[in-house]
Protein backbone atom coordinates (compact mmCIF):
# COMPACT_ATOMS: atom_id res chain seq x y z
CA UNK A 1 0.00 0.00 0.00
CA UNK A 2 1.50 3.21 -1.35
CA UNK A 3 1.77 5.90 1.77
CA UNK A 4 0.43 9.35 0.93
CA UNK A 5 2.72 12.12 0.76
CA UNK A 6 1.81 15.58 2.11
CA UNK A 7 1.39 18.26 -0.28
CA UNK A 8 2.62 21.17 0.02
CA UNK A 9 1.27 24.70 -0.66
CA UNK A 10 4.71 25.88 -2.09
CA UNK A 11 6.14 23.19 -4.52
CA UNK A 12 4.12 22.14 -7.35
CA UNK A 13 6.32 18.24 -7.49
CA UNK A 14 5.16 16.75 -4.10
CA UNK A 15 2.11 14.73 -4.29
CA UNK A 16 -0.25 13.57 -2.37
CA UNK A 17 -1.19 9.99 -3.45
CA UNK A 18 -4.67 10.49 -1.69
CA UNK A 19 -5.54 13.22 -3.64
CA UNK A 20 -5.01 11.06 -6.94
CA UNK A 21 -8.56 9.93 -8.19
CA UNK A 22 -7.63 9.47 -11.55
CA UNK A 23 -6.51 6.19 -13.66
CA UNK A 24 -2.00 6.79 -12.63
CA UNK A 25 0.94 5.27 -11.13
CA UNK A 26 4.18 6.09 -10.31
CA UNK A 27 7.90 5.23 -11.12
CA UNK A 28 10.90 5.43 -8.90
CA UNK A 29 14.31 6.11 -10.96
CA UNK A 30 14.35 2.39 -11.89
CA UNK A 31 11.25 2.40 -13.40
CA UNK A 32 9.63 0.00 -10.57
CA UNK A 33 5.89 1.08 -9.78
CA UNK A 34 5.48 2.04 -6.02
CA UNK A 35 2.13 3.67 -6.49
CA UNK A 36 -1.09 1.92 -8.44
CA UNK A 37 -4.45 3.88 -8.25
CA UNK A 38 -7.38 2.04 -7.63
CA UNK A 39 -8.93 3.60 -11.14
CA UNK A 40 -5.64 2.16 -12.77
CA UNK A 41 -6.89 -1.32 -11.32
CA UNK A 42 -10.15 -1.07 -13.00
CA UNK A 43 -8.71 0.30 -16.32
CA UNK A 44 -5.67 -2.21 -16.45
CA UNK A 45 -7.19 -5.15 -14.50
CA UNK A 46 -4.11 -5.51 -12.46
CA UNK A 47 -4.08 -5.35 -8.65
CA UNK A 48 -2.12 -3.10 -6.27
CA UNK A 49 -0.33 -6.38 -5.20
CA UNK A 50 0.60 -7.80 -8.52
CA UNK A 51 2.80 -4.59 -9.85
CA UNK A 52 4.39 -3.00 -6.80
CA UNK A 53 7.86 -3.56 -7.65
CA UNK A 54 7.77 -4.60 -11.29
CA UNK A 55 9.28 -2.08 -13.68
CA UNK A 56 6.21 -0.20 -15.79
CA UNK A 57 7.15 -1.25 -19.33
CA UNK A 58 7.20 -5.08 -17.95
CA UNK A 59 3.40 -4.79 -16.20
CA UNK A 60 1.71 -3.22 -19.35
CA UNK A 61 4.46 -4.81 -22.21
CA UNK A 62 4.55 -1.38 -23.42
CA UNK A 63 8.01 -0.66 -25.30
CA UNK A 64 9.40 -3.68 -26.09
CA UNK A 65 11.07 -2.80 -29.05
CA UNK A 66 13.22 -0.41 -27.33
CA UNK A 67 14.57 -3.04 -24.96
CA UNK A 68 11.69 -2.60 -22.26
CA UNK A 69 11.42 0.93 -22.25
CA UNK A 70 9.52 3.51 -23.46
CA UNK A 71 12.09 6.33 -23.04
CA UNK A 72 9.92 8.64 -20.91
CA UNK A 73 11.13 7.64 -17.37
CA UNK A 74 13.97 8.76 -15.41
CA UNK A 75 17.31 6.94 -16.00
CA UNK A 76 18.79 5.16 -12.65
CA UNK A 77 20.35 7.94 -10.51
CA UNK A 78 19.23 10.91 -13.16
CA UNK A 79 17.64 14.31 -10.71
CA UNK A 80 14.67 15.97 -12.26
CA UNK A 81 15.39 19.39 -12.82
CA UNK A 82 17.50 20.04 -15.85
CA UNK A 83 15.12 18.06 -18.74
CA UNK A 84 11.32 18.42 -18.92
CA UNK A 85 8.93 17.85 -15.94
CA UNK A 86 5.79 17.33 -18.12
CA UNK A 87 5.57 15.07 -21.02
CA UNK A 88 2.67 13.57 -22.68
CA UNK A 89 2.91 10.78 -25.46
CA UNK A 90 0.69 7.74 -26.71
CA UNK A 91 1.20 3.94 -25.99
CA UNK A 92 -0.42 0.99 -26.49
CA UNK A 93 -0.53 -1.18 -23.42
CA UNK A 94 -1.80 -4.57 -22.98
CA UNK A 95 -4.58 -5.16 -19.68
CA UNK A 96 -4.74 -7.85 -17.76
CA UNK A 97 -7.48 -10.09 -20.36
CA UNK A 98 -5.15 -9.98 -22.88
CA UNK A 99 -6.65 -6.81 -24.56
CA UNK A 100 -4.68 -4.11 -26.21
CA UNK A 101 -5.49 -0.27 -24.85
CA UNK A 102 -4.67 2.66 -26.73
CA UNK A 103 -3.62 5.20 -24.11
CA UNK A 104 -2.61 8.71 -24.07
CA UNK A 105 -0.24 9.47 -21.19
CA UNK A 106 0.97 12.44 -18.95
CA UNK A 107 4.01 12.05 -17.50
CA UNK A 108 5.11 14.86 -14.51
CA UNK A 109 8.53 14.09 -12.85
CA UNK A 110 7.61 15.00 -8.68
CA UNK A 111 9.34 13.80 -5.18
CA UNK A 112 7.87 13.09 -1.85
CA UNK A 113 8.53 15.10 1.18
CA UNK A 114 11.62 12.84 1.93
CA UNK A 115 13.01 14.14 -1.57
CA UNK A 116 12.33 10.52 -3.45
CA UNK A 117 12.38 11.33 -7.35
CA UNK A 118 9.05 9.53 -8.77
CA UNK A 119 7.00 9.96 -12.13
CA UNK A 120 3.70 10.05 -11.70
CA UNK A 121 1.76 8.46 -15.19
CA UNK A 122 -1.50 9.62 -15.43
CA UNK A 123 -3.84 7.76 -17.98
CA UNK A 124 -6.51 8.12 -20.35
CA UNK A 125 -7.78 5.52 -22.89
CA UNK A 126 -7.88 6.41 -26.14
CA UNK A 127 -11.42 5.22 -28.26
CA UNK A 128 -11.28 2.20 -30.62
CA UNK A 129 -10.78 4.26 -33.88
CA UNK A 130 -13.71 3.49 -36.01
CA UNK A 131 -13.39 2.60 -39.61
CA UNK A 132 -11.85 4.95 -41.90
CA UNK A 133 -14.33 7.74 -43.59
CA UNK A 134 -14.77 8.76 -47.02
CA UNK A 135 -11.66 11.00 -47.51
CA UNK A 136 -12.65 14.67 -47.17
CA UNK A 137 -11.60 18.39 -48.88
CA UNK A 138 -8.62 19.68 -47.00
CA UNK A 139 -9.12 22.15 -44.89
CA UNK A 140 -8.42 25.78 -45.14
CA UNK A 141 -4.93 26.58 -44.06
CA UNK A 142 -5.89 28.68 -41.16
CA UNK A 143 -7.89 25.36 -39.59
CA UNK A 144 -5.38 22.98 -40.72
CA UNK A 145 -2.21 24.62 -39.17
CA UNK A 146 -3.59 24.02 -35.16
CA UNK A 147 -4.54 20.56 -35.92
CA UNK A 148 -0.84 19.98 -37.46
CA UNK A 149 0.79 21.63 -34.43
CA UNK A 150 -1.39 19.09 -31.91
CA UNK A 151 0.00 16.04 -34.23
CA UNK A 152 3.58 17.34 -34.05
CA UNK A 153 3.50 18.05 -30.26
CA UNK A 154 2.17 14.66 -29.43
CA UNK A 155 -0.83 16.23 -27.80
CA UNK A 156 -3.73 15.41 -30.84
CA UNK A 157 -5.42 12.25 -29.90
CA UNK A 158 -9.13 10.73 -30.57
CA UNK A 159 -10.55 11.75 -27.35
CA UNK A 160 -12.89 15.01 -26.95
CA UNK A 161 -10.81 17.73 -25.78
CA UNK A 162 -12.26 20.32 -23.77
CA UNK A 163 -12.38 24.09 -24.59
CA UNK A 164 -9.09 25.21 -23.05
CA UNK A 165 -10.06 28.32 -20.62
CA UNK A 166 -9.45 31.84 -21.13
CA UNK A 167 -5.77 32.73 -19.34
CA UNK A 168 -4.38 36.45 -19.23
CA UNK A 169 -0.97 36.61 -20.36
CA UNK A 170 0.66 36.53 -16.92
CA UNK A 171 -1.12 33.53 -15.74
CA UNK A 172 -0.03 31.21 -18.60
CA UNK A 173 3.39 32.60 -17.63
CA UNK A 174 2.80 31.27 -14.20
CA UNK A 175 1.51 28.29 -15.33
CA UNK A 176 4.57 27.52 -17.49
CA UNK A 177 6.94 28.06 -14.63
CA UNK A 178 4.66 25.84 -12.14
CA UNK A 179 5.17 23.28 -15.19
CA UNK A 180 8.81 23.94 -14.74
CA UNK A 181 8.77 22.74 -11.18
CA UNK A 182 9.09 26.45 -9.85
CA UNK A 183 7.63 27.21 -6.19
CA UNK A 184 5.82 29.82 -5.38
CA UNK A 185 8.50 32.24 -3.70
CA UNK A 186 10.26 31.22 -7.25
CA UNK A 187 8.10 32.10 -10.01
CA UNK A 188 7.35 35.85 -7.82
CA UNK A 189 11.48 36.38 -8.23
CA UNK A 190 11.01 35.06 -12.34
CA UNK A 191 8.42 37.56 -12.34
CA UNK A 192 9.36 40.34 -10.12
CA UNK A 193 5.97 40.21 -8.09
CA UNK A 194 5.32 39.33 -4.64
CA UNK A 195 4.72 36.07 -3.23
CA UNK A 196 1.53 36.78 -2.50
CA UNK A 197 0.82 38.15 -5.70
CA UNK A 198 2.30 35.29 -7.59
CA UNK A 199 0.34 33.19 -5.21
CA UNK A 200 -3.01 35.10 -6.05
CA UNK A 201 -2.01 34.20 -9.35
CA UNK A 202 -2.09 30.44 -9.33
CA UNK A 203 -4.92 30.58 -7.46
CA UNK A 204 -6.53 31.94 -10.42
CA UNK A 205 -5.16 29.41 -12.43
CA UNK A 206 -6.23 26.60 -10.39
CA UNK A 207 -9.82 27.90 -10.66
CA UNK A 208 -10.35 28.41 -14.29
CA UNK A 209 -8.71 24.77 -14.89
CA UNK A 210 -11.09 23.62 -12.32
CA UNK A 211 -8.93 21.41 -10.67
CA UNK A 212 -7.90 21.28 -7.03
CA UNK A 213 -4.10 21.14 -6.74
CA UNK A 214 -1.04 22.77 -9.01
CA UNK A 215 -0.14 19.04 -9.83
CA UNK A 216 -3.54 18.78 -11.45
CA UNK A 217 -3.11 22.29 -12.86
CA UNK A 218 -0.34 21.24 -14.86
CA UNK A 219 -1.64 17.83 -16.37
CA UNK A 220 -4.99 19.22 -17.42
CA UNK A 221 -2.93 22.13 -18.91
CA UNK A 222 -0.81 19.76 -20.64
CA UNK A 223 -3.54 17.66 -21.84
CA UNK A 224 -5.60 21.00 -23.16
CA UNK A 225 -2.62 21.99 -25.04
CA UNK A 226 -1.20 25.10 -22.44
CA UNK A 227 1.87 24.11 -22.27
Amino acid sequence: MAIARALTTDCILVVDLAEVAESAFAVDPHRRIVYWSEATEKLLGFSTAEVIGRRCCDVLRAGQEAGGACGHCLRPGEKPGATQLVSQFKTQATAHDGRSKQLCVTAVRTHSTEGEVRIMHFLREMPTPLAAPEPAAAPAPAEAEPALRAAEDGRGDDTTVMPAPHLTVRELEVLRLLASGLSTSEIATALSISPITARNHITRVIEKLEVKTRLQAVVTASRQGLL
